[in-house]
């Protein structure tokens, strides 16, 4: 047994000394991946992405987004007739129009070799698809087919094509009616002043300017009395006529109590 003991100093794993690592290098045999890395082929580390190709990134994803939405929702738009300006038709001896702008429509004619105008109704229109309902100013209404495509009206089985032009709406109101609107207006004022209170407040506030909407909601006493007296709640043409801004009343109230109407 004493010829198979090592030599003194030797170990039965000698060979074990050709594996360790000299004194201060990590536990590690050539070959074997390093620390932090799976076993097997050493990966490549992909690098952080820059702060300028992020934000080019995010950019063309908004571009996109934003082409995507004007192609599927604002091109049609852009691309389909829109009513609005002025529609004929070319008769025997006359051309006969309709001029369509901010919800107000015009009718009229006018004679071959003529300039003058013949009016012959005006309102507020609401477009519902194919459909525009026209109602004039005494309320009536009336309903014509329009032709996205086309661009054309069909009136009563007439047919009236687009001009291409902006509506410039100039209305022809009657002299006569606008006469007997003033003295109207005038009437309903004073018998408003009849009232005490509303004469001290008219004659402190000296003046009004009424238009638009003052008549539908008033603001001032004054304004509550005129349109009672003006029986302004039934009048459809007057309703229209001031709601639209097409006229207005400028009322002079002095201290003694007279009243002076101008109609814009």
């Amino acid at each position: 047994m004493g010829a198979t003991q090592p030599a003194y100093g030797q170990t039965g794993m000698r060979n074990m000394g050709a594996t360790q690592p000299a004194y201060g290098q990590p536990m590690m045999q050539q070959g074997m991946p390093g620390y932090g890395q799976p076993y097997g082929a050493p990966q490549k580390v992909k690098k952080p992405l820059s702060k300028g190709a992020k934000i080019g990134i995010i950019s063309g994803l908004a571009a996109a987004l934003l082409v995507g939405i004007f192609f599927i929702f604002i091109f049609p738009i852009l691309t389909s007739s829109k009513l609005g300006g002025e529609y004929k038709y070319k008769g025997s001896y006359y051309t006969e129009y309709y001029l369509f702008d901010d919800g107000i429509w015009v009718n009229y004619d006018i004679d071959d070799g003529e300039t003058e105008k013949t009016y012959y109704a005006i309102g507020t229109y609401v477009v519902n698809g194919d459909k525009i309902t026209l109602t004039n100013m005494d309320g009536d209404n009336q309903t014509f087919t329009y032709d996205k495509k086309k661009n054309t009206l069909t009136v009563y089985g007439t047919k009236y094509t687009s001009s291409n032009k902006k509506a410039k709406l100039e209305v022809d109101i009657d002299k006569d009616y606008l006469d007997s609107l003033k003295n109207l207006v005038t009437t309903a004022a004073q018998t408003a002043l009849a009232d005490e209170d509303v004469y001290e407040e008219a004659i402190w506030w000296e003046s009004y300017y009424v238009y638009g909407s003052d008549l539908k909601d008033p603001y001032t006493e004054f304004e509550k009395e005129l349109a009672l007296n003006l029986g302004y709640s039934n009048d459809k043409k007057l309703q229209f006529l001031l709601e639209n801004s097409i006229i207005s009343f400028d009322i002079q109230i002095s201290q003694n109590g007279t009243v002076t109407v101008d109609i814009d």
